[in-house]
C-alpha cells in the first residue's frame, strides 16, 4: 500500500484525487491539506510515501514545503501539482537542488 498526502487548496481538486486514490486498491490517503503550515505541522508525524503538492496555496509555495520538508522525509516522494507552465513559476534560482522532473 503506497502512503499518499494531498496539499491542495482547491476544493474540486482536493476532492477529485480524494476520491481517485479512494477507488484505488494500491494507494491510501492518509493526509488532506490546504495549506503550508498545517501539511508542514502533520506530514512528519504522518510519513507519507508521496506527497503530490500544488505550487500556489493561500500561505506560502508548494515549493519551499517541499524544500522544508525533503530533510525530514528523505525517502518521501513529491508530485508537484500545477497549472502553471512556465519556468518563471516552476523554476526558481533561489532553490538549488530541487529536482524538477
Amino acid at each position: 500500500m503506497i502512503r499518499v498526502a494531498l496539499v491542495e487548496d482547491e476544493t474540486i481538486v482536493q476532492d477529485t484525487v480524494t476520491f481517485l486514490l479512494e477507488t484505488s486498491d494500491d494507494l491510501v490517503l492518509v493526509g488532506r491539506f490546504n495549506e503550508v503550515q498545517a501539511a508542514l505541522k502533520s506530514l512528519p508525524q504522518l510519513r507519507p510515501d508521496v506527497v503530490l503538492v500544488d505550487i500556489g496555496l493561500p500561505d506560502g509555495s508548494g515549493l519551499e514545503l517541499i524544500r522544508s520538508l525533503r530533510e525530514v522525509l528523505p525517502r518521501t516522494e513529491f508530485l508537484v501539482l500545477t497549472v502553471f507552465d512556465d519556468d518563471r513559476h516552476i523554476l526558481k534560482p533561489s532553490w538549488p537542488g530541487l529536482p524538477v522532473i
